[in-house]
Order: C-alpha cells, then sequence, then structure tokens
C-alpha cells in the first residue's frame, strides 16, 4: 500500500516519533508553496480521523523538485514518500 511517512515532535515529553499515513486514507491533499521573505511549502492533509499540516522552509527550485517527485509517487511509481523532514505546523 502507497503510504507517506512524516516525522512527531513532542517539545513536552522530548518524544520524536515517526507516523505511517495511507494515501487511500488522506481524503485531501494539499501542497502550496509561499515565496514572502520566509519561503515555505505547505502541504496540508485531511484524513478521516484528523487533518494536520506540514512546512519546509525551502527555495522555489526544491520545492518544484519535490513537487515532481510527489507527482511521479501518486502515479504509483513508488509505494513510499517521506516527508520525515518536513515540520508538522501546529
Amino acid at each position: 500500500m502507497k503510504a507517506i511517512r512524516i516525522k512527531i515532535d513532542d517539545p513536552v515529553s522530548r518524544i520524536r516519533r515517526f507516523e505511517i499515513v495511507l494515501l487511500k486514507d488522506m481524503l485531501v491533499h494539499t501542497l502550496t508553496y509561499h515565496g514572502g521573505d520566509t519561503k515555505v511549502a505547505i502541504f496540508h492533509v485531511d484524513c478521516a480521523s484528523r487533518s494536520f499540516s506540514l512546512g519546509l522552509v525551502c527555495e522555489e527550485l526544491q520545492y518544484e523538485r519535490f513537487e515532481l517527485a510527489w507527482e511521479k509517487f501518486q502515479k504509483n511509481e513508488e509505494y513510499y514518500f517521506d516527508l520525515s523532514d518536513w515540520g508538522l505546523i501546529t
């Protein structure tokens, strides 16, 4: 099954853990780039049980490379997509 891996850091308990989210459980996902003072890519996911957003500070060229990799993943050429470098936006 196709899935993404995300990293969750809990500053209170100082625990870092990884979660797997199955692509089939994602109802909606959006990928956007904001090129203001802080250039950041935002990946927002709505699942049946929860919603979350991930952010990654990057330049536009990095974002374009990520966007191409994400499109390739969705076309079933890959079964696992690692988003553990992205931070959870709370």
